[in-house]
């Protein structure tokens, strides 16, 4: 015998005795490798005894050969059917027996989709799960009280002391209880032709009491089993029969609830804040209507699918039922507040009051968004679905709205003076003439605020240029706007990107100048103020034959301060000052539908950096800077990005410039990347317009990670150095700017300057852009080491055992990140960000959604008009 032939155990010899053979080749049906199934044992043996006796036997002298033919086709034809069956059997769906899930990146991701699979083939499974909650806490109910409940009866049953002059027990009854074994007391009564006497009773009832037959632990147990199973299944038929009766009472009372919050919504925009509110009590009423009719088993249902997940309409009928009523008591304390409104004069009680209705309806929405979060959406109906996913998402931002602006009725009430008088510096930035911090400072206010009303206003009809003859010391400006002054003024103050930096720069300009000590800076763009007058409406100025609104404020205001001014007083600004103290008294006497109006345009304003605060107060910054209103450059461990525009001799011209910047980065394995920035600048004044049409002169600066090295630029166009004009004698140099100066790089062939800079790198270079035209300016820079994270995917000791199981390998991972932020004032930027990974490696999270292009690359496009996050994971395992 060979080594491929055995004999295989457990079955017996032919009736020559000799044993039977199978070979190992045959072992395994003829089937592709990735579906082969052992065979049945005694398929095998019954061939392999033919082939034997066919072999055994010449072919010529066959005495039966019919007999053999048969019974070989049957054996074949059986052979085909079992194959089929195998085939079958080997690609059969997978199913939640497979484990573990070739997806599952680790043993715990492995368990929650193998549960879940079992959840989704066997859909009836969590309402046993219900029944089995229900059945336990019975259990553990009559576990917890049986002690006593035993104790009250032994209590009971033990003969109370009779009075000394009567026996206790009569003594016949005693002798026979005396006697009588306690193993042959039984649950039967004995019968006795004489009754008993009631002292022998009672002894027999005590001893049938405390008594168990031998049996009892095995009749206990086997009662339990039937109880379980019995009341497993009267449990499951409840609990469908239940949901049967009462699904059109709940579905009525939510459709009736959804409806009233969608009227609600439709009164809250038109400033109906009464109405808003009834609706809003009416809905609650019907959401808890709703649960209050689903009973208990929406409660247990939704514990189940807690511990397990499940997607059944039973576990999540009460979280949505949950939300609503949440939903709805948020809206009614939110709707309630704002209908006390307009009855409140004073500023501060106002605050205080918006404050509180906030701070009393958030948790109302934190907890509508945590039953939502809870529910699988396949357990919502269709038809339920779409409304469901968008309350889920919008849920969490709501919440996050209300706890913002409970947090900004806080700020509040530290700036508006509510405990004395706060002054405050105002500067007007002109974004059509951009500068770091949002545009061109022409124009300040000097603001006294008291208990949150403005109490003095001061509007230097001269604008910043006023303050030029106070100034006292003398300093050179830096040198990019030796293009237009040399000499650094007020009005240039705002030169660096990180605006704590240049309002600090700024005040102390002011305060250097002559001006009084100040509490803070409010940097405001045109921008702004023509939201400002979305929200007031028209302005009338008698005085100078206009009306402003939100459509001609920009137009009007340059043609009077630029044009139609008394050049023989030069008060240039006298439009802005007389217009001014209007605009804040419309602002103080909005009403209830104002004031929602007005706080959108501020987050809009906020969001978009068209209004910027700093403050003195350590505490009034450190709020504004977690609101995110403080403009600073904000440190990040990944890439970062900031493009700066700077004005300088550009006129009134950005306006009308639009961005599109091209971001692509390359991703070595070892985690190194570098980075090809594109930036296309496009003029879209018509040549020789008022205040628009010319060229657009541009001193741009691209922030970056600190460390990063430049590789290559091209496009820059700096001017002709003898229009650059040098600074008086005798001016001094400013510390940080000298420094930043002295340590500068200049990249010969694009004048490309290489700086630091409030913690960043800064590529600095000059654009020039006509009306009409498109200018493209390109820099490739190398990214510093561990921008890029480079990690092991499954370091733990469970993801370790879980690659052993799986029989997989450790792979990695490279996560990448990069923060955009917006340049205050500026128009939003078309961005594209493009990720080229190395070879091998796939995406598997992504923030915005992705796509692939010919090259490999993932590619995203979005608008910056805000600060910005992007991100991507990819993996090589």
């Amino acid at each position: 015998m060979t080594e491929e032939t055995k004999t295989r155990p457990g079955h017996g010899s032919r009736a020559g005795g000799r044993p039977i053979a199978v070979s190992a080749a045959t072992s395994v049906r003829s089937i592709p490798d990735d579906r082969k199934i052992l065979a049945s044992p005694h398929l095998l043996d019954l061939k392999t005894e033919l082939a034997g006796t066919a072999n055994d036997r010449p072919a010529a002298n066959d005495e039966q050969p019919a007999a053999r033919s048969k019974l070989s086709r049957m054996i074949d034809g059986q052979t085909k059917l079992q194959d089929l069956e195998a085939r079958s059997l080997s690609v059969r769906p997978r199913g939640w027996r497979d484990f573990p899930p070739p997806e599952a990146h680790n043993v715990r991701h492995a368990l929650l989709l193998t549960a879940r699979q079992f959840f989704s083939e066997l859909p009836l499974v969590d309402l046993t799960v219900v029944t089995v909650i229900r059945l336990a806490a019975v259990i553990i109910w009559a576990a917890l009280t049986s002690p006593f409940r035993l104790l009250k009866r032994l209590a009971a049953a033990v003969p109370k002391p009779a009075p000394a002059k009567k026996p206790a027990v009569e003594p016949k009854a005693a002798a026979l209880l005396a006697a009588m074994p306690l193993a042959a007391v039984t649950s039967k009564p004995t019968v006795s032709a004489k009754p008993a006497a009631p002292a022998a009773r009672a002894a027999a009832k005590t001893a049938l009491v405390l008594e168990r037959p031998d049996s009892w632990k095995k009749n206990v147990f086997a009662f339990a089993g039937l109880a379980a199973a019995l009341l497993l299944a009267i449990g499951l038929y409840g609990s469908l029969s239940s949901l049967s009766r009462n699904r059109s009472a709940v579905i009525s009372d939510g459709t009736e609830g959804l409806r009233l919050i969608k009227s609600a919504a439709a009164a809250v925009s038109e400033r109906r804040f009464d109405d808003a509110h009834a609706a809003f009590d009416g809905a609650s009423g019907r959401f808890t209507a709703a649960r209050r009719v689903l009973g208990p088993l929406g409660n247990l249902a939704a514990a189940a699918a807690a511990v397990v997940p499940t997607r059944s309409a039973a576990s999540a009928a009460d979280p949505i039922l949950t939300a609503g009523s949440e939903i709805a008591a948020g809206g009614s304390t939110l709707t309630a507040g704002l209908s006390r409104l307009d009855g409140i004069t004073d500023p501060v009680a106002k605050v205080d009051a918006v404050g509180a209705d906030l701070k009393n309806a958030l948790p109302h929405l934190e907890r509508a968004a945590a039953s939502l979060a809870a529910v699988d959406a396949a357990a919502v109906p269709g038809e339920f679905r779409s409304s469901f996913d968008a309350a889920r998402s919008e849920l969490p931002k709501l919440a996050g709205d209300v706890r913002k602006a409970a947090s900004v009725a806080d700020l509040l009430k530290l700036v508006m003076g509510a405990n004395g008088t706060k002054r405050y510096l105002v500067v007007f930035e002109n974004n059509a003439e951009l500068r770091p911090t949002g545009g061109f400072l022409g124009s300040f206010a000097l603001v006294d605020v008291n208990r949150g009303r403005v109490r003095k206003v001061e509007v230097p009809a001269g604008g910043s240029y006023d303050l030029k003859g106070g100034l006292r010391p003398k300093l050179a400006s830096p040198q990019p706007l030796h293009l237009i002054n040399p000499n650094w003024e007020f009005q240039d103050a705002n030169w660096f990107a990180d605006f704590p930096t240049s309002a600090q720069k700024i005040v102390w300009f002011y305060e250097q100048s002559g001006g009084p000590t100040t509490d803070g800076v409010i940097a405001v763009t045109m921008s702004f103020v023509e939201k400002l007058l979305e929200t007031t409406g028209p302005i009338e100025m008698p005085e100078y034959g206009k009306t402003i609104d939100a459509r001609n404020f920009y137009f009007e205001t340059q043609k009077a301060v630029e044009i139609d001014y008394d050049k023989s007083k030069n008060r240039p600004k006298q439009f802005i000052a007389d217009m001014a103290p209007k605009l804040l008294q419309r602002l103080t006497e909005t009403n209830g539908g104002q004031a929602l109006q007005l706080a959108g345009a501020l987050d809009s304003a906020l969001s978009e950096k068209q209004l910027l605060f700093w403050f003195k107060d350590p505490e009034a910054q450190s709020r504004v800077a977690d609101l995110g209103w403080a403009g600073e450059l904000k440190p990040t461990d990944g890439d970062y990005l900031d493009i700066v525009h700077t004005n300088i001799a550009g006129q009134k011209t950005d306006l009308v410039m639009k961005d599109a910047v091209d971001h692509s980065v390359k991703v070595n394995a070892d985690g190194s990347a570098a980075v090809t920035l594109t930036l296309k600048r496009t003029h879209g004044g018509v040549k020789n317009a008022l205040f628009s049409g010319v060229r657009n002169v541009d001193y741009v600066r691209f922030y970056v990670p600190a460390g990063s090295s430049l590789v290559e630029a091209s496009g820059f166009d700096t001017p002709d150095v003898k229009l650059f004009k040098i600074p008086d004698e005798g001016r001094a140099d400013d510390p940080v700017i000298s420094e930043q100066e002295g340590a500068s790089l200049i990249d010969r062939r694009s004048g490309l300057l290489t700086y630091d800079e409030s913690g960043k790198t800064v590529f600095g270079g000059w654009l020039q852009t006509d009306p009409g035209q498109t200018t493209t300016a390109t820099v490739v820079y190398k990214l510093p080491p561990g921008t890029v994270k480079l990690e092991q995917v499954g370091a733990g000791a469970a993801s370790a055992l879980y690659n052993l199981v799986a029989g997989r390998r450790p792979g990695l991972s490279l996560s990448y990140s990069l923060l955009v932020q917006k340049q205050p004032g500026a128009n939003p930027a078309s961005f594209t960000s493009s990720i080229d990974f190395p070879r091998g490696y796939r995406l598997v999270w992504q923030q915005p959604q992705r796509t692939e292009d010919e090259r490999g690359r993932w590619s995203a496009s979005t608008t910056v008009a805000q600060d910005t996050l992007i991100a991507a994971v990819a993996r090589n395992d």
